[in-house]
């Protein structure tokens, strides 16, 4: 059965160039959306953060969890507005003291929880609350299990 059979329309040549025509811009269209979007979603480079200068309050408490001496120990979170309200999708950067690349990242939670486990040593954190600007904590020494808020 051809297709000029199933759809009257078809059958019309003015139609069929319509039904092209529409469908060639369709695709422009499309393609022209993708792009921005991509463009959009490009990184821009994190500024550097005066890791001497914390812009950000932080309440940190040690965890008695127990454990083996072994045990890598974690680091949770939850990052809140000025109000107390949670942060949700967040970066939450941990980087070593002196340290400019991030040695681990993790994305807030709808509740503006994150986690992170890092050997013990001197680290502080940077966050960046979506399109707002990054705030970063003073230097602190993790020896075992310890939750903080960050207050920004």
């Amino acid at each position: 059965m051809e297709p000029r059979e199933l759809c009257p329309i078809l059958r019309d040549g003015k139609h069929q160039t319509l039904i092209k025509l529409i469908m060639k811009r369709l695709i422009l269209l499309i393609i022209s959306i993708s792009l921005i979007g991509f463009m959009g979603c490009q990184k821009e480079p994190l500024p550097k953060v005066d890791n001497n200068k914390s812009n950000a309050e932080v309440v940190m408490r040690t965890l008695n969890t127990g454990g083996e001496d072994d045990e890598i120990p974690s680091i949770q979170g939850n990052v809140v507005d000025a109000n107390g309200g949670s942060v949700s999708a967040a970066t939450v950067e941990l980087f070593e003291d002196g340290g400019t690349s991030p040695i681990a990242t993790d994305l807030t939670d709808a509740n503006g929880v994150f986690q992170f486990q890092a050997a013990q040593g001197d680290y502080y954190i940077v966050v960046t609350p979506g399109v707002q600007s990054s705030v970063s904590t003073d230097v602190f020494t993790l020896t075992s299990n310890t939750h903080m808020t960050i207050e920004i």
